[in-house]
């Protein structure tokens, strides 16, 4: 009982969604498990950030 299952392999592709669409047509299921950058979210909108204040997450966020 000493093994690691792993259940998440990250990778970065610059166009995300067409190979999750894909993988999904020869059976392989993806998760996008993070969409949208913590600094968007609501409990953080009070610190007024904007699309293209972050590019290098921005990204990330996009291609993983």
């Amino acid at each position: 009982m000493d093994r690691h299952i792993f259940n998440q392999y990250v990778i970065r592709v610059s166009q995300r969604d067409q190979l999750q669409v894909h993988l999904k047509n020869h059976g392989v299921g993806t998760e996008v498990y993070y969409p949208v950058q913590c600094i968007f979210r609501s409990a953080l909108a009070y610190l007024g950030h904007k699309a293209g204040d972050f590019p290098k997450s921005e990204s990330a966020a996009n291609e993983t």
